[in-house]
């Protein structure tokens, strides 16, 4: 039998063995601390698999997060079993940091239309972005910018910069292509004086009537099915009535060229004008 504390406590302790008139004193030292080192970080990229960012090693257990499968940063906690210390003396629990990195990749970008007519409006095509297969989140897996001034006809970029789980950029170009010109022209009549004609040549003002047109336009006259008497200014559309035409109704094809602008399309239109001579 043995009197003091329980014996595996640091102490001195005092034993009497039975039968025995024999006195022990034994002296009981407290157990030496092992120190061992901070568990370190592990080197983690994302792969879609379970990664372990702090390992379990002798003489500490761990809790908080220290394994993971997304990237991003966690906090694990090293907690001491009894007899251990860390090299740096101490014994409370440590909180490591570790991360798992984004996966670097190149991203396949595609786009629901790759060209537009222009309507004046912004365009702004819709995205579709895959890796290994697996088709990625707007906002979660990446985020998509364009180039200003997608109004006008020309050609555009959209830029794909990767994040989350990946990390990585990429581009796709996409087309404004110029719109149909939406010209529209209209023969009207023209009369003119006998009496004026007989003795000079007349001029009447363009007998086409435009609307919408979009560029520079110049008149030309279609000499098939066009009368001889009559001719077009190239620039104004004027018809000119030579002298001496008789009396009747004269025609003239005239082909109306629209040369478009920066955004729409060039285009000709043929009107049959008529001349009336009375």
């Amino acid at each position: 039998a043995y009197g003091g504390r329980n014996a595996w406590e640091a102490s001195t302790y005092t034993f009497t063995v039975e039968d025995y008139d024999v006195l022990v004193v034994a002296t009981f030292k407290e157990r030496d601390s092992k120190p061992i080192p901070v568990p370190y970080e592990q080197y983690c990229t994302y792969d879609g698999t379970k990664k372990v960012g702090i390992k379990n090693g002798e003489g500490y257990k761990l809790s908080g997060t220290y394994r993971a499968t997304k990237a991003g940063t966690y906090t694990a906690v090293a907690t001491l079993d009894p007899y251990y210390k860390w090299y740096d003396d101490t014994t409370t629990p440590k909180k490591i940091t570790w991360s798992i990195r984004s996966k670097l990749v190149m991203p396949e970008i595609s786009l629901k239309k790759d060209s537009d007519v222009y309507t004046s409006k912004t365009v702004t095509p819709k995205v579709s972005v895959t890796v290994d297969g697996s088709v990625l989140k707007k906002g979660r897996d990446y985020d998509v910018t364009y180039d200003k001034g997608r109004k006008r006809v020309g050609l555009y970029n959209v830029f794909v910069s990767l994040k989350g789980n990946y990390s990585g950029n990429g581009y796709a170009c996409f087309k404004i292509k110029k719109a149909a010109n939406p010209l529209t022209a209209t023969a009207m009549q023209r009369l003119v004086k006998y009496a004026k004609v007989k003795k000079q040549q007349v001029t009447v003002s363009c007998p086409i009537k435009l609307s919408d047109s979009k560029g520079k336009i110049t008149y030309t006259k279609i000499q098939k099915g066009s009368s001889k008497r009559l001719n077009v200014n190239a620039k104004t559309g004027a018809v000119t009535v030579k002298k001496g035409t008789k009396k009747g109704t004269y025609k003239i094809k005239i082909q109306v060229n629209d040369v478009g602008n920066a955004n729409y399309k060039p285009i000709r239109k043929t009107v049959v004008c008529k001349v009336t001579v009375q």
